[in-house]
């Protein structure tokens, strides 16, 4: 197939299959079809490219369209997004600054110019172009400029604009958790500055805790979703200079030094206080430990899944027996840590049915495999007894 571009579309040169063709011998050259289609369809096209994984295809095709069509804005958005995606910064904000010249209160265009702007840390270009995006930001986007721009200005010590804003995100979305820990980490910001910012922190970083535990629980394979767990809990204990919430929360119940430092000496009325946040930092140490157990089985599971794929030992009974315990152990490790949703979730049952019918397959009396079956209410035939003489 041959295309190229003309003045009113796009042109789409198709030659006739050879199964429609008459004997080559007897007939001419093929007459080409020609199919015309608009600029717009030509962006809907590269967007499903883009969709697709097909990056490169989709930006040649937009680059086409802007050659028959310059200025082209939802052409210039579209390549200008998936420019950012490719870590192609300069380009994409030629094809924003475009639209812009255009359409100054243009929201994508000057959202995605301030995303550019924070992404090298030109943090007032940034605040610039992310309040123009909030002016005119549409229901489905306030959150996210929101968010951008309460980062945007806690970079430029703006820390109470960036309270305000982060706030304003989370009210907007509060299931969004990167608004909720934008807010987070804005309010450790301030605590060295303002104190009393602990106790909001530590509860919006609980807060945090609990809906990254539910993503878990909802995709206990999901690796993004450990690792957000496992950043939950270094929000609020930490090793190392920078300490964690609750630590710092600890260290206020003690009396301070001539240079402002804790002592080890705490402060009239408040051991009960300081024994509570101990008891909490404890806590959050065997979550993370058990954390670590959950993404430790969870690659093993991803060893144990190649070991009885076809290329290796399919039909090893032992192997297939092994992964089936293995998903069971990852199911019940992730329970313990954050409730029985877990079991809700039914990725982790399936396929631990699916070890225990291949081990059937494999070995029909074994009975630990027809145990669990039972125990799902899974049905299976049973192997025959033998016969008798």
């Amino acid at each position: 197939m041959v295309a190229r571009i003309v003045a009113c579309g796009l042109l789409i040169v198709l030659a006739p299959p050879l199964a429609a063709q008459e004997d080559p011998s007897l007939a001419g050259p093929p007459e080409p079809r020609v199919v015309t289609i608009s600029p717009d369809q030509a962006v809907e096209r590269a967007n499903a490219l883009y969709e697709a994984g097909q990056i490169a295809e989709a930006l040649d095709l937009l680059k086409s369209v802007l050659k028959t069509a310059p200025g082209h804005i939802e052409a210039m958005l579209l390549g200008a997004e998936i420019l950012i995606a490719s870590n192609d910064y300069d380009l994409a904000r030629t094809y924003y600054k475009g639209v812009l010249d255009k359409e100054p209160s243009n929201f994508k265009a000057n959202l995605g110019t301030g995303k550019i702007w924070l992404a090298n840390k030109y943090w007032r270009q940034a605040v610039s172009f992310l309040e123009k995006a909030e002016n005119v930001a549409p229901q489905e986007g306030r959150s996210e400029v929101k968010r951008l721009l309460a980062g945007a200005y806690a970079q430029v010590g703006q820390l109470q604009k960036a309270i305000d804003k982060g706030l304003e995100a989370v009210q907007i979305a509060p299931d969004d958790l990167d608004a909720l820990l934008t807010l987070i980490e804005i309010r450790q910001a301030m605590l060295v500055r303002d104190p009393e910012q602990v106790e909001l922190a530590l509860a919006d970083a609980e807060k945090y805790v609990q809906k990254a535990a539910q993503a878990v629980a909802w995709a206990p394979l999901d690796r993004r979703a450990l690792a957000r767990l496992d950043g939950a809990y270094n929000l609020l204990v930490t090793f190392g200079p920078k300490q964690g919430i609750l630590q710092v929360y600890h260290n206020s119940f003690y009396q301070k030094d001539f240079r402002g430092q804790p002592t080890d000496e705490l402060q009239p009325g408040k051991g009960a206080d300081a024994a509570a946040l101990l008891m909490r930092i404890a806590d959050v140490y065997r979550q993370q430990a058990l954390l670590r157990l959950i993404g430790a089985e969870r690659d093993a599971i991803l060893l144990n899944e190649t070991a009885v794929g076809d290329e290796y030992d399919a039909r090893n009974v032992r192997y297939w027996e092994q992964l089936a315990l293995s998903y069971q152990q990852l199911q019940d490790l992730t329970a313990k840590l954050v409730g029985p949703e877990v079991y809700a979730d039914p990725t982790l049952q399936e396929r631990t049915v699916e070890a225990c019918r291949k081990v059937l397959e494999l070995e029909p009396d074994n009975e630990r495999a027809q145990q669990y079956l039972r125990r799902v209410g899974v049905p299976f035939t049973p192997p025959s007894a033998p016969d008798t003489p």
